[in-house]
């Protein structure tokens, strides 16, 4: 059996900490796990996708070129997971769907993005919107992790073109 169709949402979130604290005891008691269960877990994961995930040290975990890629798709899977769990929210509280934007502070302050809103809001009443602000590199993340539906704002050399692709603006 393929190592997807066993895969669970627990055991991506189990990923994500894993790769966010870098130490398995820490990811352990964080969890509710004991370490050796949750290196077993790891060693069978990375037994499954026939590659190592983390170089082990004394210090720590050290993240493979596999799992830096894993993890990009795990945070994706597990955005998309949070924003069904918002949106079937929002549909049993009347919202149509859900709109979720991205924009530079510059940008989310001006009467463009404003304006934009609020004739979004008078043509589709019922879809909920909603604009979180940051810094460039951090909407573009968060709109290739599926956080976000599009980002609104300057480009720069330090961001991709390929932002593009994901619904930049």
């Amino acid at each position: 059996m393929d190592w997807t169709q066993r895969l669970r949402i627990r055991q991506l979130h189990v990923l994500a900490e894993l790769y966010n604290t870098r130490n398995m005891s820490r990811t352990a008691a964080r969890l509710n796990m004991t370490q050796p269960a949750l290196s077993k877990w790891l060693a069978e994961l990375e037994s499954d996708l026939g590659v190592t995930l983390f170089e082990r040290h004394a210090k720590g975990l050290i993240p493979t070129p596999f799992s830096d890629m894993l993890i990009v798709h795990a945070k994706a899977i597990l955005s998309e997971i949070n924003r069904t769990q918002q949106d079937m929210a929002l549909m049993a509280a009347g919202a149509i769907g859900h709109l979720a934007l991205g924009a530079t502070p510059g940008v989310a302050a001006s009467k463009v993005v404003a304006g934009s809103i609020v004739a979004l809001r008078l043509r589709f009443p019922d879809v909920f919107i909603t604009l979180s602000e940051g810094v460039l590199q951090d909407m573009v993340q968060r709109l290739r992790e599926g956080q976000l539906d599009y980002v609104i704002g300057r480009m720069d050399a330090r961001v991709s073109c390929n932002a593009l692709a994901y619904g930049a603006v």
